[in-house]
């Protein structure tokens, strides 16, 4: 079964989990263009991000805390389908990993990651989570 299917059907084996990678920009165009490059390079990378097998996402801009349109917040909530139990993943290590390659851009940013028994995929797909 393809990912996505699987994704979407629930039927992964270690469970779905949702991942939200920010990055913070002048402009939610130049936010946009770092975070898809740094998200290329953090799951390209044999690092903790390998605890993914797959997912799917939307990106999502948003002025910063201030709201006066100074830097703005662009990020990427995705389920992802784990490739290792939730206990097994290192946190501290995928936002190294995240910070680091967002180093490499001379950006910073965040990574949270969630898993919830409940966590519906059609709704997130529909813009609804």
């Amino acid at each position: 079964m393809r990912m996505n299917a699987r994704i979407l059907s629930g039927e992964a084996p270690f469970g779905l989990a949702l991942l939200t990678l920010t990055v913070s920009a002048p402009s939610p165009q130049v936010g946009f263009e770092i975070l898809t490059e740094a998200r290329a390079s953090f799951f390209r990378k044999r690092t903790p991000a390998s605890s993914f097998v797959g997912g799917v996402g939307q990106v999502f801009p948003e002025p910063s805390g201030s709201h006066t349109g100074e830097l703005w917040n662009v990020h990427l909530h995705a389920v992802v389908e784990l490739g290792i139990p939730i206990d097994a993943v290192k946190h501290a290590d995928l936002a190294a990993s995240w910070a680091n390659v967002l180093a490499k851009h001379d950006a910073t940013g965040s990574l949270d990651l969630r898993q919830d028994a409940n966590l519906r995929v059609e709704y997130f797909l529909d813009g609804q989570a």
